[in-house]
């Protein structure tokens, strides 16, 4: 039986700490995908990069810090073509976390968040398209979190994410409905 993503070529960004997208990226590659990843550990990648090498595909280590606009994310994709082949399978997995009451967190704090969570998702998403429509062939799988989700109430819930979740779920409650407006499209 064939592998799904055979002669594929996928992008995976938060693929360096062994969480989810190390795991998406190994997944990719035992199913056949040559798998680009990014991260801003360039040690983590490596050990992601082999984790795909073991399955005899290619890897490609793109250090890149998502938070910062003018880091390198806007050649994410073409870097990945360029390298590996036109990108068929997006996924946005890396995340900036963390909870806080919402009076704390700060206009740096927020825009780290917007950037990584919601504005550099986009970017991909927008440099992925074009070549995946013009193939007539694409999959973007976009992380999120329950921390997105409205909580019932109120009254509200005492627990995270309901106290304590806006700096971290507005950005991806954000990317939810981006997600589902680029699917409708």
């Amino acid at each position: 039986m064939g592998r799904a993503c055979e002669g594929r070529v996928a992008l995976v960004t938060g693929a360096s700490q062994g969480g989810t997208g190390t795991a998406i990226a190994t997944r990719l590659a035992a199913e056949g995908a040559d798998v680009a990843i990014t991260a801003r550990s360039v040690t983590g990648l490596e050990e992601t990069a082999e984790r795909v090498r073991a399955f005899g595909r290619r890897a490609l280590v793109l250090p890149c810090d998502l938070s910062d606009p003018e880091g390198g994310r806007a050649e994410l994709v073409a870097r990945t073509e360029g390298e590996l082949g036109p990108v068929a399978i997006l996924v946005n997995n890396a995340a900036a976390g963390g909870y806080k009451p919402f009076e704390e967190w700060t206009p740096d704090a927020i825009d780290r968040m917007l950037q990584v969570n919601l504005l550099a998702p986009w970017q991909l998403m927008r440099d992925a398209v074009a070549g995946m429509r013009e193939r007539s062939e694409g999959w973007i799988v976009n992380l999120t979190t329950f921390a997105a989700e409205l909580p019932p109430g109120p009254p509200f819930p005492t627990n995270r994410p309901a106290k304590a979740g806006s700096g971290y779920g507005a950005p991806k409650a954000a990317l939810n409905r981006l997600t589902v407006q680029v699917a409708s499209e």
